[in-house]
């Protein structure tokens, strides 16, 4: 046995075999990602793992150079419309207090759950919405 890093490549086939085994257990409603292109350039998006009724949110990330213009919210109102679309019923996702708490709170998103000094002193949120 050998333990290695893995590389973007061995991270899609460990995902792909989470998804196979929890297909066993829910229903598997997909991978669900939106991004949003200005001027033919990815200035972000967001990407989230659908099982059962339920949407994580993996990751949502909005370059520098355009936040504050209120991208990040028009792409997570566009989440939720797509969460409904798929019949999922809630949205859960986590961020840390330096990143986007307030954002999330502004939005709905009901905080259920904190860890203090989850990296080092910052505290990491846990959230989620019934859509």
């Amino acid at each position: 046995m050998e333990i290695k890093k893995a590389d973007e490549k061995i991270e899609k086939e460990i995902h792909e075999k989470l998804k196979k085994f929890n297909e066993k257990f829910a229903k598997y409603s997909g991978d669900l990602s939106l991004y949003i292109e200005e001027d033919g350039e990815n200035i972000g998006g967001v990407v989230g793992t659908a099982i059962g009724k339920t949407l994580d949110i993996d990751f949502l990330c909005i370059d520098e150079k355009y936040r504050g213009r209120g991208y990040a919210k028009k792409l997570m109102l566009a989440l939720e419309e797509e969460t409904k679309k798929h019949n999922l019923k809630r949205i859960v996702l986590d961020t840390y207090e330096f990143q986007a708490p307030k954002f999330y709170e502004k939005l709905g998103y009901k905080l259920y759950c904190k860890l203090e000094n989850a990296w080092g002193e910052y505290t990491k949120y846990f959230y989620i919405k019934e859509i």
